[in-house]
């Protein structure tokens, strides 16, 4: 029942302090939030039309009842249970079984933890063996375990005709078409980017038994650009090895991110944030001046930019000119460019200043969308401020070697390729616009390993491809590396469901090896990176879940000096953006990656981390740019004054919001017009912190296959991008239409009833008083549940940390007294609640104030 409560009036600190809000309407305190905020909870909320639930279920438990007894002639079925004939080994009913794996995320795996019941996994972790990642996982390694059990996915092969095949079949195609082309011309193999030493065995072998075959690689989310940059200043353009950039952010006290959001979509962002947090982590107010600072440069408002000390709003178009204006401070002979305000250049002079202080302990960061050029830029940043080596290291791993799905569809226009593979992925859904690959896949007899019937599979024109059924991840067994090299393994806990292939029996198969059983094919490869074939090192590394003492080596070399010298040259200057010659940016979405997990209803219902929409991806708009595109903007709330931009004094505006209607938004849908006279549809979302004249358009949804889940679900904008590489675009035009479309957004939802969203003070400020969240807030007016403590050391009485509150949380309800923890071995932990009428009994307890005892 939703009560109204009567909060305490604000402090002095907190009137000094900077005022939140989860959303517009919160912040102008409209009339419409408040009643939203009243009604979200409303008595009599728990009755369905009138009717109270528990009397509706009783009546249907009758109904239930006599159905059973036999009224409606409905009997339940029988089944029979039979025994174990023989014990599976560790297998208990009821009891857990933990297997250790790796999913494939981009050109990196990441270590899990799986639990399986029964052999049926439920539950996914990261895996703690592996330390750079502390054990922690992304959104979509936990949504996979759901995609094991979607009953939308493929469960059969088929052939074009929709004949279905045996695994002998499939193993007979796909001989009957390596004979064919027994040299490889006329063969060609589409694949997603891996790092998998088993599959870039095989494709080497099939390259010396095929000479003229065609090997391709497509990513849907490219970021690969950092790699190629650093590749030609270290290597040349056209080396066997690349070298990959891995970021030491623990070692960073100064960081610098040009629309770059490392801590969340890109790659090996789970030790990335793990060590930004370490860098920020204090243990005394006397380290708090010594905790890292982050400077973001970005477009769009990313969960990186949202944790920045500093932030400055750029558009991504001009990022290169604004990277060359950073390196005018840093290097010598690199010109700034023109076009920049005198704040903007003042905040750049200040930014670089700050990072030359702590030469040695300094990072500057590039998004992967950014152009080769700008990350030779960088890496020359990085090396005049001593970062590399310290803040960044390099790696060497092979280079693939494969060429472009542009390319390949190049070939297959000219009628080069008479026969395709494609080995997952969805190109004709997330292949570049410009080359049209719905049309060129059917120009060869494609044979298409996929998980479901999708956009490939099932082309709306022409002739359908041969469908094997792919094996989900934690049924097949394969093997992979994390970003920096650590070997890890991919091993089922079950049989593949279905008889799914997975990609690398299909490449044994192509060979003719012998054994194609892809646990064999692992071992061996296994066997050539540990050194030795021995079946319990192998079992060890599948129990572990990692191989250490393999990872890539670090590059300890300079840098070639011409090409880094030659990098100096950008050359760019800043793009004139208006209301009427945008800029869009294509982003990852939250709920589907590039669209993969489209299908997946968890996934898509948990909502995006910062405009917290679910189910859909709307186009990202600043505040100016909707006021100026008119129509989206209510007039009453409209800026009172000219003066100022949001952001710096919130007190002279009169807030712009989103329209919502109990809960849902009413969004206003645009029409996109690009240069070359694509037009691409979605609605619209003001949101906060993003560059004036900036779209931000998240990919992955609007499919036209996906399963009952994912099918048409959001709004497609793959055709608007150019190339797999290309995440920017500027000169489009936006016009807002007359339609709407609904928005699940929980942004407003679950009040905190008056407690404060978040408590802060800078660093200054809480060297001097550690314990300011004491008197913010209206925490700071009731009673604490955990007393202080003396401490063994110093004899003083202090907080007790966090580590130390987690031994002893009540288990339970809160509606009964907690516990007595007096006995405790470690004499520096004993403590005792003191409950109302208590006294200590050992002198542990300040009882000096009130507020260190517990009462009900």
């Amino acid at each position: 029942m939703k009560r109204k409560f009567y909060h305490p009036a604000p402090t002095e600190a907190e009137l000094k302090g900077p005022s939140y809000w989860r959303s517009l309407d919160e912040l102008h305190g409209s009339q419409e939030f408040q009643q939203w905020v009243d009604q979200e909870f409303t008595e009599g909320a728990a009755e369905l039309d009138g009717t109270d639930r528990r009397n509706f279920l009783k009546i249907m438990a009758a109904s239930f009842g006599l159905a059973g007894v036999g009224m409606t002639g409905c009997r339940m079925p029988e089944r029979r249970i039979y025994p174990y004939t023989k014990q599976p080994e560790y297998v208990i009913p009821g009891v857990a079984t933990y297997y250790s794996t790796s999913m494939q995320f981009g050109s990196e795996h990441i270590p899990l933890v799986v639990e399986t019941h029964q052999a049926r996994p439920t539950k996914v972790e990261g895996n703690p063996s592996y330390a750079a990642n502390g054990g922690g996982t992304n959104l979509f390694a936990q949504a996979s375990v759901l995609d094991l059990y979607d009953p939308d996915r493929a469960r059969g092969h088929r052939d074009s005709k929709g004949n279905q095949l045996s695994r002998k079949d499939v193993a007979a195609l796909i001989a009957e078409k390596a004979s064919a082309h027994a040299d490889g011309e006329g063969l060609a193999i589409l694949l997603e980017a891996s790092s998998s030493p088993t599959r870039a065995r095989l494709i080497k072998k099939l390259r010396a038994a095929k000479p003229k075959i065609t090997i391709a690689e497509h990513a849907a989310i490219d970021g690969s650009n950092p790699t190629t940059a650093a590749s030609e200043i270290y290597f040349g353009d056209n080396a066997d090895k690349s070298a990959r950039p891995v970021l030491k952010l623990e070692n960073a006290k100064r960081i610098l991110s040009l629309d770059s959001d490392f801590v969340s979509t890109e790659a090996n962002s789970l030790a990335n944030a793990r060590g930004y947090a370490a860098g920020r982590r204090i243990e005394s107010a006397k380290q708090a001046k010594d905790m890292s600072r982050l400077y973001s440069v970005e477009s769009t408002l990313s969960q990186t930019g949202a944790n920045a000390d500093h932030r400055l709003r750029v558009a991504s178009s001009n990022i290169p000119a604004f990277t060359q204006l950073l390196a005018s401070y840093v290097l010598e002979g690199v010109a700034a460019p023109d076009g920049f305000s005198d704040s903007q250049k003042a905040w750049a002079k200040e930014c670089v200043a700050d990072l030359k202080s702590k030469s040695g302990a300094s990072i500057v960061v590039a998004g992967p969308h950014l152009h080769t050029d700008v990350h030779k830029l960088v890496f020359a940043m990085n090396a005049k401020i001593g970062a590399l080596g310290k803040t960044v290291e390099y790696v060497e791993l092979p280079n693939s070697g494969a060429s472009s799905i542009e390319d390949l569809a190049k070939s297959l226009g000219e009628g080069s390729v008479k026969t395709l593979f494609i080995l997952g992925g969805n190109p004709a859904y997330d292949a570049p616009a410009p080359i049209k690959w719905a049309g060129v896949q059917g120009k060869a007899d494609v044979i298409r390993l996929g998980y479901a019937e999708d956009e490939t599979s099932s082309p709306a024109k022409g002739k359908k491809p041969t469908l094997i059924a792919q094996a989900h991840y934690l049924e097949s067994w394969g093997d992979g590396r994390t970003w920096t090299g650590t070997y890890v393994p991919v091993q089922p806990m079950l049989e593949p469901l279905f008889d799914g292939f997975s990609e690398i029996e299909i490449l044994a198969h192509l060979l003719g090896e012998g054994q194609t059983h892809p646990k064999d094919l692992v071992q061996a490869t296994f066997a050539e990176v540990n050194g030795s074939a021995g079946s319990r090192a192998f079992s060890r590394w599948l129990a572990e879940g990692v191989l250490k003492g393999k990872d890539y080596p670090v590059i300890t070399s300079a840098p070639d000096a011409g090409r880094l010298s030659a990098a100096k040259d950008l050359g760019a200057s800043p793009v004139n953006l208006t209301s009427t010659s945008v800029e869009l940016r294509f982003v990852p979405s939250a709920h589907t990656w590039d669209g993969r997990f489209a299908n997946n209803g968890w996934a898509q219902e948990c909502p995006h981390p910062l405009t917290k929409i679910a189910w859909d991806n709307p186009i990202l708009i600043s505040y100016k740019l909707a006021e100026e595109l008119g129509g989206i903007i209510p007039d009453q709330w409209r800026m009172s004054s000219e003066e100022g931009v949001f952001g710096q004094n919130l007190n002279q505006l009169v807030p712009r919001t989103n329209e919502f209607n109990r809960g849902r938004e009413i969004a206003p849908i645009a029409k996109i017009t690009l240069p070359d006279g694509t037009v691409v549809e979605g609605p619209l979302h003001v949101q906060p912190g993003i560059a004036d004249y900036t779209l931000v358009l998240p990919l992955g949804h609007g499919r036209a296959q996906a399963g009952r889940i994912g099918t048409g679900s959001g709004f497609d904008f793959n055709p608007a991008r150019s190339s797999s590489t290309s995440a920017v675009i500027a000169g489009a035009k936006i016009e807002v239409t007359t339609r709407n479309h609904k928005l699940a957004n929980t942004q407003e939802h679950w009040s905190m009833e008056g407690r404060a969203i978040v408590r802060e003070a800078t660093a200054e400020e809480y060297s001097h008083n550690p314990e300011f969240t004491a008197k913010l807030g209206m925490e700071s007016h009731s009673p604490k549940l955990y007393p202080k403590i003396k401490d063994k050391e110093t004899g003083n009485w202090r907080e007790m940390t966090e580590a130390e509150k987690v031994k002893h949380v009540p288990r339970g309800n809160s509606a009964y007294h907690p516990p007595n923890f007096s006995e405790i071995e470690d004499k520096s932990d004993r403590f005792e609640l003191l409950l109302p009428g208590r006294t200590s009994k050992d002198g542990l307890f300040d009882d000096s104030a009130d507020n260190d005892h517990v009462t009900q």
